[in-house]
């Protein structure tokens, strides 16, 4: 093993395919980053699906956010078992990238990439991210674990990326496991103080018609829109798989490891504000989503600090809402957990020093 240390509302895609996706010998490559916790079942489901794609220039980068659960042993069973080749081995010592000597890309590889602690979903994606950038990655394929792409779906990203210059991310349509679609057309961040408070869904917990995604839906620009082409969007689903161009890493930097796991398509929305990269979503490349599988494993109240935390940061370091707004919000969120903690799990009244000391004074 080695060891080493805003797009235009209405806006369709369109475009000729660069000559780049008919050849071959040119296809790009891609680097499918997989970031597990404890999760070895869903991931190898995730990989498995994976290997069956129709777009065969890819590497696979597993990212094991240290695991307790015997999850790398399982991983190298499986690839023993799908004769599927293990190319290297990586342990990381705290938030270092992962620099380990240069390596030929191997379509079908696999790498795998351990670190020393659970750096979160921002930590733990960049270092498969800083990984496959030093490897000459041209895009980036990431994927939650919890997730069963379709056999065509990269292949059909690839296809959409290409088509414009300017496309520097592109995501499928994200169905849950009963077919519904989890990101609609019209999901985005808030963009004012009004839509803070309800995508907080303070309001929306005492009126369902304030939930965001209901006022969201009543606003819909998308009139008509039925999922059936390409489409430049406000959002983007990295918590479910996205493709990027690697040239949008490079110019807006790696997801912010501040954020433990919320928030990281926020702030990379506010980033690509004012830059020439457009996101869109490719309908007819598809993936399930099953979704709430890494909360599932946290304690409530810990879901619920780090939510909120995360919140803040990202109200003052890239909405920049004046004080007294965020004061509004973190006052309004003391009198949620005061009231969770009488209400539900007895964890939000042990971790109440954790809660005061992180976000309340934090």
């Amino acid at each position: 093993m080695l060891r080493c240390p805003d797009a235009p509302a209405h806006e369709v895609c369109s475009g000729q395919e660069s000559s780049r996706a008919g050849s071959t010998k040119s296809l790009p490559r891609v680097f499918t980053i997989v970031l597990n916790w404890n999760g070895w079942k869903d991931s190898i489901e995730c990989l498995e699906s994976n290997y069956r794609s129709s777009y065969r220039e890819f590497e696979v980068v597993f990212v094991d956010n240290a695991s307790t659960d015997g999850s790398l042993d399982e991983i190298r069973r499986w690839a023993r078992a799908k004769n599927v080749s293990l190319k290297t081995e990586i342990s990381l010592a705290g938030r270092g990238a992962a620099t380990c000597p240069a390596s030929s890309f191997e379509p079908g590889g696999l790498t795998v990439i351990k670190t020393s602690e659970n750096l979160g979903f921002s930590g733990g994606n960049n270092r498969g991210i800083e990984y496959a950038l030093a490897r000459g990655a041209d895009l980036i394929f990431m994927l939650n674990n919890d997730i069963v792409v379709e056999e065509r779906t990269l292949e059909s990203l690839v296809r959409a990326i290409l088509s414009r210059d300017n496309m520097g991310a592109v995501f499928p349509l994200v169905l849950g496991r009963r077919g519904e679609v989890q990101v609609p057309v019209y999901l985005r961040p808030p963009q004012t103080f009004w839509e803070v408070l309800l995508a907080s869904n303070l309001p929306g917990s005492l009126l369902p018609r304030y939930r965001y995604r209901n006022y969201l839906r009543r606003r819909n620009p998308y009139s008509g829109y039925v999922y059936d082409r390409l489409i430049a969007v406000p959002n983007i689903a990295i918590a479910a798989g996205a493709l990027f161009r690697r040239e949008l890493f490079q110019e807006v930097g790696l997801l912010d490891e501040n954020l433990f796991m919320s928030y990281e398509e926020d702030v990379l929305m506010q980033k690509l504000r004012g830059t020439r990269w457009v996101v869109c979503m490719e309908p007819r490349a598809r993936l399930v989503h099953k979704g709430g599988v890494d909360s599932s494993k946290h304690p409530p109240a810990f879901l619920h600090r780090k939510r909120v935390c995360g919140e803040m940061y990202y109200l003052r370091r890239y909405m920049k809402l004046p004080s007294w707004q965020r004061g509004v919000v973190k006052l309004l969120r003391v009198g949620e957990y005061l009231y969770f903690s009488l209400t539900k799990s007895p964890d939000y009244r042990t971790s109440l020093p954790e809660f005061s000391r992180e976000y309340v004074w934090g």
